[in-house]
């Protein structure tokens, strides 16, 4: 899809799941330089028109990252494929309805986990100047 590497579509759910994130936040959830993830945001914007660099309200110095109309639409056809191989998956496994379902909870907590995480990371620092 739109010819993503793993990386890339990894940054665009990030985002999805976000709305909107800071370039150090993403950097701060893969094991690369900000700089690294800057540049690679860089080409998701320019190259590929998935994602949107905006200024932060209150600081010029921070770009947020948020996912273009077109990125949005790339992202549904990820996810419409992903829930397509999770179903066969779990038919080639024979999975019972309950078993599913628990697979599914599973999916949902690691994934609020992760949600949580980046909800604490966006919070916004104390101003110590008032």
């Amino acid at each position: 899809e739109e010819d993503l590497t793993e990386h890339e579509r990894m940054i665009l759910e990030l985002i999805s799941r976000n709305g909107s994130l800071k370039i150090s936040s993403i950097a701060d959830f893969f094991p690369t330089s900000p700089s690294a993830i800057s540049t690679t945001i860089k080409k998701l914007e320019k190259e590929k028109d998935l994602v949107l660099r905006e200024q932060a309200p209150k600081d010029e110095r921070v770009k947020n990252v948020s996912l273009s109309d077109h990125g949005k639409e790339v992202l549904e056809r990820i996810f419409a494929r992903q829930i397509m191989l999770f179903s066969m998956i779990t038919v080639a496994l024979g999975l019972s309805p309950d078993e599913i379902k628990a697979v599914q909870k599973a999916i949902n907590n690691a994934i609020g986990y992760f949600d949580n995480l980046i909800a604490q990371k966006q919070k916004p620092e104390p101003d110590m100047n008032s």
